[in-house]
């Protein structure tokens, strides 16, 4: 009796997949046309959230980051400590000291990206009104 390791994509056969991907292309076609393919001001409420969502007006990861960098803390210091109950002191401060800051310089630079990005797009658009 095969396992699910033997099943890389989980315990489907070919033509459930095939169909999934037919699925999935017709979503797509029918999400540009209703969605993506028109203007931003032709929508309101929930369906113009949706139609930014789709057109990456809104990019979820700004308000990810802080979160992600909350989780990389609260890890680095579990491991830190992981470390200290070892006996190894000097792992305890790279971990404790060294693996916080990187996680948020790395963290920043993504940010920073982010950032420049919506400027970017505000000087676009404040350009295209002139």
């Amino acid at each position: 009796m095969p396992s699910m390791m033997d099943y890389p994509l989980g315990n489907y056969d070919g033509a459930m997949l095939v169909t999934f991907l037919i699925l999935a292309i017709a979503g797509g076609v029918l999400a540009y046309f209703f969605f993506m393919k028109k203007k931003s001001s032709d929508f309101k409420g929930k369906w113009k959230k949706v139609h930014e969502f789709l057109n990456f007006d809104s990019l979820v990861l700004s308000w990810l980051i802080p979160v992600l960098f909350v989780i990389a803390i609260i890890f680095d210091i579990l491991l830190a400590f992981t470390n200290l109950f070892k006996g190894s002191i000097g792992m305890f401060f790279i971990y404790f000291i060294v693996l916080p800051i990187v996680s948020r310089l790395i963290l920043e630079q993504i940010y920073i990206l982010l950032k420049i990005s919506k400027d970017v797009q505000t000087i676009r658009d404040n350009n295209k009104k002139k």
